[in-house]
């Protein structure tokens, strides 16, 4: 049972099987699988070529979004070197480190290279570039504050860039959420957002 279970979930989590016996029926009984909470979260199960993140939504459960996983990773790190690790100051955290262009390949002659049919005259290369470095206070990261709206957003736009995707449009470099793109959520991101002083766009 455990291989099941951790063969179809990423990062691993902790987690007991214990067998309760019917007392009436020798030999048949069933499983309870314990899963105390994990400082590892957020955890995605295995669905075709990807990974969904579950979340439990009072009785049903929701999936989150690549925004909602970037901000609880930066705040997850952030409190960790602040509380444990004893950190403070400013944090410095880098966007991508890789960059594709399409560019001729350099020949060593004038000639025209010859290339095989179905080939292209200018091949697709790629090669590192540096990373756009951003800085910001470390409490702010710890916390529900405007700096982890704002970092979350930056960091996204980054990853969405990267593939070639518009910019995230439920929050903004400038710390600000948009409830209204939050579908279903949005209720909830609205009162959070008025909670800790978050403002709406």
């Amino acid at each position: 049972m455990r291989s099941i279970i951790v063969s179809g979930v990423d990062p691993f989590f902790a987690f007991d099987v214990f067998t309760i016996e019917d007392p009436l029926r020798l030999g048949i009984g069933s499983y309870v699988i314990a899963v105390p909470r994990s400082p590892r979260s957020a955890h995605g199960i295995a669905v075709n070529n990807g990974y969904r993140y579950p979340c439990r939504n009072d009785p049903s459960i929701v999936y989150l979004s690549q925004t909602e996983i970037a901000s609880g990773g930066l705040k997850f790190g952030a409190t960790f070197a602040r509380d444990w690790a004893g950190a403070g100051g400013d944090a410095l955290y880098p966007g991508p480190h890789l960059c594709a262009r399409r560019r001729p390949a350099p020949h060593a002659h004038h000639t025209r290279p010859r290339r095989s049919a179905g080939t292209s005259r200018h091949p697709t290369r790629e090669w590192p570039v540096p990373a756009a470095e951003r800085v910001t206070p470390l409490d702010g990261l710890a916390g529900d504050t405007p700096d982890l709206v704002s970092a979350t957003a930056l960091l996204v736009g980054d990853l969405y860039r990267t593939f070639g995707q518009r910019d995230v449009l439920h929050i903004t470099p400038e710390g600000k959420v948009a409830p209204a793109r939050w579908g279903h959520l949005q209720s909830e991101i609205e009162k959070w957002a008025h909670d800790n002083e978050i403002d709406t766009i």
